[in-house]
């Protein structure tokens, strides 16, 4: 359940090295913390995640989602995010995402932005 998972999300923020390359939490009840919890791994310099899936996730609130994808911007490591029928997937967080992980100044730009 929702305990289970925050016990292991907080485990993993306080020891790193725990993260996996693949963490798979689809249909978890995030929620807030959970989300909160993921962004923090993600901003940890220690992380090594490659692959976050959270599709069927429950949705969380705005300003959650955009406390959690800055955080992408701070992680070199992770290289696929599923966020299909979650929270995540509505036109406005896509955008957002959008804007932190591609940077279209250029074609240059573009090409060499994180996560792209």
């Amino acid at each position: 359940g929702d305990y289970e998972l925050m016990s292991l999300l907080e485990c993993f923020r306080s020891n790193p090295s725990l993260i996996p390359k693949t963490l798979d939490l689809t249909a978890n009840c995030l929620g807030h913390w959970g989300l909160v919890v993921i962004s923090d791994l993600l901003r940890n310099r220690c992380c090594s995640l490659e692959r976050l899936n959270m599709a069927n996730t429950d949705p969380v609130p705005y300003d959650t989602v955009s406390y959690a994808v800055n955080s992408v911007k701070f992680n070199s490591t992770l290289r696929e995010l599923n966020i299909d029928t979650c929270g995540l997937a509505d036109e406005k967080c896509l955008d957002l995402l959008s804007s932190v992980v591609c940077d279209t100044t250029s074609i240059q730009s573009t090409y060499l932005s994180n996560h792209t």
